[in-house]
């Protein structure tokens, strides 16, 4: 759904923050990544 909403390539950078499972997805088009507050 992220990529249905944003032109990712129109960022220069990207973080994502995630606590669940279900955040995988998302964590994983991120250039940055934390899960449940520790970068990953």
């Amino acid at each position: 759904r992220i990529e249905e909403q944003y032109d990712l390539k129109s960022f220069d950078h990207i973080y994502a923050y995630g606590d669940t499972p279900g955040d995988k997805a998302m964590l994983e088009l991120a250039d940055e990544k934390y899960y449940r507050w520790k970068r990953i």
